[in-house]
């Protein structure tokens, strides 16, 4: 079972370098020190962020 479970606000902070203390847990994450998933919505939202920039879409 993952430590974490993360949702497109999350992720989006963290690639946007938003918030300091997504930075330091995603990277606990990338160096092995914890687990996470993610749901198949999020992975479909974090992909539809460029499009959403777009006023006519």
């Amino acid at each position: 079972m993952p430590d974490y479970f993360f949702d497109s606000t999350v992720l989006v902070a963290y690639f946007k370098r938003e918030d300091a203390t997504t930075h330091t847990l995603i990277n606990r994450i990338l160096n092995g020190e914890a687990s996470a998933a993610i749901s198949a919505i999020t992975v479909a939202e974090l992909w539809a962020v460029s499009e959403m920039d777009d006023p006519q879409i």
